[in-house]
């Protein structure tokens, strides 16, 4: 018995668009870029922070959607959470592993990880 709701390759179209939008954010000043937490390229996260202040600050934890068969870190999944930045927010955006390239659950243990 299979549970899929979508067929994959349906899945892939819808969040291939997201990918190819990214937000604008060349206004945040202190940000930390493709910060790597495993050996694979796509274990990575990007920090950004409020522009003023030492910390420590609260945190929004962004993970994207996807299916665990696509998207990424910086798409356009993110922009709603990049308003947190002015409020005081610092926001971490977790980039993981994707099915095919690996088997459930490794993708929830790389954002553990992260």
């Amino acid at each position: 018995m299979s549970y899929n709701l979508m067929p994959p390759e349906d899945v892939e179209r819808m969040f291939r668009r997201m990918e190819l939008v990214r937000p604008d954010t060349s206004a945040v000043r202190r940000k930390f870029l493709g910060c790597p937490y495993g050996e694979d390229k796509r274990q990575a996260l990007d920090i950004y922070l409020p522009g003023d202040g030492a910390g420590p600050f609260p945190v929004v934890i962004f993970i994207h959607g996807g299916a665990w068969m696509s998207g990424h870190r910086a798409d356009a999944q993110l922009a709603p959470f990049l308003p947190g930045i002015e409020r005081g927010y610092a926001v971490l955006s977790l980039g993981y592993r994707l099915i095919p390239n690996i088997r459930w659950p490794e993708n929830l243990f790389d954002i553990k990880s992260a």
